[in-house]
């Protein structure tokens, strides 16, 4: 009758596990499943970006050629002289740009130096950069003093988060003490 029994149970083991094992299988299919969905919506929406890149690229494109192309219209319809005349305002302002965009990058030189000599980080460099030097020493110096402000706050808050643990208060005559008790009550704590 016991024999029975624990066949019996046995059987229940076997199929409670035969369960489990079919129920991870299709849990496990349905997951497969739901990825698969994913990576094809993730692939559509790649191919969607993709495209709308594409087309704004081909827009910004389009833009620029057609104000090439009414530039040089413009300039074929003026005679010898005029178009001299604009083609020199246009390498004049070509120059300018260039000119402008060599003295940003000395200021940045500049300005990266001068935070290097003074300690300051120099990742800030777009936040204290001006128009010219005068600006952008004087932004050095603010930022410089707010930054040495807040570095002092905060050592002041460290250190005023860790008195020092002073001995017991009573004092007693050291003269009375070994050298032995001597040395073990003020060198070693």
């Amino acid at each position: 009758m016991e024999e029975n029994k624990n066949i019996d149970t046995n059987n229940q083991e076997t199929n409670q596990e035969e369960t489990k094992t079919t129920e991870t299988k299709e849990t496990t299919e349905t997951k497969e499943e739901k990825t698969m969905l994913t990576k094809e919506e993730h692939q559509k929406m790649v191919n969607e970006a993709v495209a709308a890149a594409v087309a704004e690229q081909k827009e910004s494109f389009n833009s620029l050629l057609e104000t090439k192309l009414e530039e040089e219209r413009r300039l074929a319809k003026l005679d010898d002289d005029e178009r001299e005349k604009a083609e020199r305002e246009r390498k004049q302002k070509e120059l300018l740009e260039k000119e402008k965009d060599i003295a940003r990058r000395e200021l940045k030189i500049e300005t990266t130096r001068l935070l290097t000599e003074k300690n300051l980080p120099t990742d800030c460099l777009e936040l204290v950069i001006g128009e010219d030097m005068a600006a952008t020493s004087k932004k050095i110096e603010t930022f410089q003093s707010m930054f040495n402000q807040a570095v002092e706050e905060a050592v002041n808050k460290r250190i005023a988060g860790n008195t020092p643990i002073t001995g017991s208060k009573t004092t007693t005559d050291d003269s009375k003490l070994s050298d032995k008790e001597y040395f073990e009550r003020h060198y070693k704590q």
